[in-house]
């Protein structure tokens, strides 16, 4: 895919609004750019309009709409989103399927739902749902802090003689569970890397403070709405966030919107409704329409689709509820698919088991974390600090250590950005153009190299399988091999 930007790291507010506006000057035909509301830090929530108009007013097409972040640390959302403008602006006059789509129908990206949360998310340690306003806050309890001045709030391990945790013995950076045998030795407690607001350090009161900042926009739509504590974040009525009230705004004021993609992270999934009831209780006529376009994307991006309800929610009872992705679906009739982008886990090798219903156990849970641990260590090590000393100002001698999450777990390390598996990057390069076949050649060689036989998705590892070398080159190729692995290190 032909793009324009550098799509290295994260686009704060400025940046993401600079690039908008200059899409805006540079492609008039194609696109609009308004903005669809201000936040209460002046910050503009953006929409972009794509369409061709001289072959039609945009509200006259069908239409789809595509956003991302409406979860402040969800960045690479709006970095999807503004990929997305780029690709449609860059290609139209070179790819006919794309000159094709813009021409008959219109396209809608609010890249940044929650401009003022991402940029907090961005430019401090602070880790926040939606937006950095109060929602009945609470006193007490341990605050997360950055006390070591690395711009990271990691974790913090503390000496307790009666500590869940103990240093594994084959590896002293990783972390094992106590077991009730386990009487002599060092423990700890594990903790966010923070300071406890009222200075009470007892063991009975070590709890965390509920996060000022908890105000959740995706669970402040109508339907479904219930309010706090039935619903944590969701306001003090419906549509009581300006951002949220503007998002469905738009959608009302776009009756030709007849498809939605809400962008999140992570998970690799593709979410569809309904989120609020069993699927069995849906019509069946939507179920069908619904699974097939998932199917569809699982093809393309294979992330695993699955419905809301049935197999993400963990409590089917008190279930969250008050998303964007039901509301356009329940109570305007639009197919609305949550695609969680980024999956550290699948990555790892320890995917998460989506719609099981069999609870973990720590030490399955535990096992996945530190497969992924050791993936950020091997691709991302920048992001990890193995355990230091710390002399904590309210506890004494701790360690702080551990993944810099933000752009791990929850989003993808910079490099991942425009790939992150061997079929993307090999798309990638075929879809640049120019001497497609050397480009793509020389890509799988690299690709395969960095993520592996096991990294590359199963349909495409068993076509791979099937390509053999003739036996002559074969020949060559292995005696080569070998005297590389009889000399390597002799400098010869």
């Amino acid at each position: 895919m032909k793009t324009s930007l550098s799509y290295g790291h994260y686009y704060d507010y400025d940046e993401l609004k600079a690039a908008l506006e200059g899409f805006a000057r540079q492609y008039p035909g194609l696109c609009t750019l308004e903005s669809n509301c201000v936040t209460e830090k002046g910050r503009e929530q953006f929409v972009m309009t794509l369409t061709n108009k001289d072959a039609g007013d945009a509200l006259s097409k069908p239409g789809w709409y595509l956003d991302g972040n409406i979860h402040a640390g969800e960045v690479t959302a709006s970095m999807v989103a503004l990929h997305f403008i780029d690709t449609l602006l860059t290609g139209y006059a070179g790819d006919e399927q794309i000159r094709r789509l813009l021409d008959r129908f219109t396209v809608y990206v609010i890249p940044r739902v929650s401009p003022d949360g991402a940029e907090v998310y961005l430019h401090s340690p602070a880790h926040l749902r939606s937006a950095d306003r109060a929602d009945h806050p609470k006193a007490g309890g341990l605050f997360p802090t950055d006390l070591d001045g690395d711009g990271v709030i990691r974790s913090m391990r503390v000496p307790s003689p009666y500590g869940a945790w103990k240093k594994d013995p084959d590896d002293p950076s990783r972390l094992c569970l106590r077991s009730p045998s386990d009487t002599e030795g060092d423990f700890f407690d594990l903790y966010a890397e923070g300071l406890w607001e009222d200075g009470d350090t007892d063991e009975d009161n070590l709890q965390p403070k509920k996060p000022d900042w908890s105000l959740d926009f995706n669970r402040n739509f109508p339907f479904g709405w219930y309010p706090a504590p039935r619903q944590p974040g969701a306001g003090d009525y419906p549509l009581s966030n300006p951002e949220c009230k503007a998002l469905a705004d738009f959608v009302i004021a776009h009756p030709n919107i007849g498809g939605a993609s809400i962008g999140h992270t992570s998970g690799g999934l593709l979410l569809y409704p309904p989120g609020t009831m069993p699927s069995a209780k849906a019509a069946p006529q939507d179920l069908k329409v619904l699974r097939e376009i998932a199917a569809m994307g699982q093809e393309e991006l294979g992330y695993v689709p699955l419905n809301i309800f049935d197999s993400f929610l963990s409590d089917q009872e008190n279930y969250d509820s008050g998303a964007f992705d039901d509301w356009c679906y329940q109570c305007r009739g639009i197919p609305a698919y949550t695609v969680e982008y980024w999956d550290l886990p699948g990555k790892a090798g320890v995917p998460f088991p989506w719609g099981s219903k069999e609870p973990e156990s720590t030490a399955q849970q535990l096992q996945r974390f530190e497969a992924c641990r050791a993936w950020v260590r091997e691709n991302a090590p920048q992001y990890n600090l193995d355990w230091i000393p710390w002399e904590h100002p309210q506890l004494g001698p701790v360690e702080i250590g551990g993944l810099q999450s933000k752009f791990t777990l929850q989003n993808p390390p910079e490099a991942f950005l425009e790939a992150e598996s061997f079929e993307d990057a090999i798309r990638n390069a075929i879809s640049l153009g120019g001497d497609s076949d050397t480009i793509g050649a020389i890509t799988g060689a690299v690709a395969w190299a960095y993520y592996g036989r096991d990294g590359i998705q199963p349909d495409m590892r068993s076509m791979l399988d099937e390509i053999r070398l003739p036996e002559d080159l074969q020949t060559v190729v292995d005696d080569f091999a070998e005297y590389c692995a009889g000399h390597a290190g002799t400098g010869r």
